[in-house]
């Protein structure tokens, strides 16, 4: 793994889970937002999965290390957070060989490609005076760059046994509450290779709670909470609300000079 910062994020996210299970949450679903001002992250899933189910952490962590391995040894790529009108997007994003790689909300989104095709991508873009953010890193996640690594992650699970989840989560897979399907190996590797529909799950939960749902934003930053919202605004979910637990970056400079 060459980033420790991914593994990191991972112990970190899963002792905050297991925290606020432990104090008695009903509900908790963990979803996480993929490509916004010029960051990603890209083990949500696992967090979930491990953390509400009764098996070890080891397992977890192999899965996460031998991932951020496969994929990194892919072909370099990038990724660019785009705002804007889905249908022009799109259409410019296909125009230019690259790929959805997460929809963050309706008008939030993320293309990953091959680095060339992404400059073009953004130059378009930018003339067309849509906002673009290029995301750090040079790996082109959840696109085509990532097929051969997906084929690959299957043998990870050879000595793993997949259980069942003990609490419902949302899959970013899927855009849905989980059901049987997270215990097969083939909906790990497509989660690695396919768009996260991180809007369709903040619909999901509010389908099933009537929208009187709570969001938590565990990490730094605003991201998640950003999205829902804009999910909130445009679909008059008046009982949703977010909350943050740690001040954004510029929160913290502020917070540091004042003190």
């Amino acid at each position: 793994l060459r980033d420790p910062k991914r593994l990191a994020n991972f112990a970190e996210a899963y002792r905050s889970l297991r925290d606020i299970h432990n104090y008695g949450a009903r509900f908790i679903s963990p979803m996480a937002w993929n490509g916004s001002r010029g960051t990603f992250a890209g083990q949500d899933g696992f967090v979930s999965y491990t953390a509400l189910r009764d098996s070890p952490l080891e397992d977890a962590i192999k899965i996460v290390i031998t991932r951020g391995r496969l994929m990194q040894s892919m072909e370099p790529g990038s990724m660019l957070a785009i705002s804007g009108k889905e249908e022009a997007i799109r259409e410019m994003i296909e125009e230019h060989d690259c790929e959805i790689a997460a929809i963050n909300s309706s008008e939030d989104f993320v293309a990953s490609g091959y680095e060339d095709d992404i400059q073009k991508l953004q130059h378009a873009l930018e003339k067309k005076r849509i906002s673009v953010i290029k995301i750090s890193g040079s790996v082109a996640g959840h696109s085509k760059l990532m097929t051969k690594a997906a084929e690959e992650f299957k043998n990870v699970f050879k000595d793993v046994v997949i259980s069942s989840p003990a609490k419902k989560f949302v899959s970013n897979f899927t855009g849905e509450i989980v059901k049987e399907e997270v215990t097969k190996v083939e909906y790990w590797c497509n989660q690695l290779r396919n768009p996260v529909q991180f809007a369709k799950g903040i619909k999901s939960l509010c389908r099933e709670y009537n929208s009187k749902v709570s969001f938590i934003e565990l990490g730094p930053g605003k991201g998640l909470s950003y999205f829902v919202n804009k999910c909130r605004d445009a679909n008059n979910y008046k009982s949703l609300q977010t909350l943050q637990l740690l001040p954004s970056a510029r929160e913290a400079k502020e917070i540091e000079r004042i003190g």
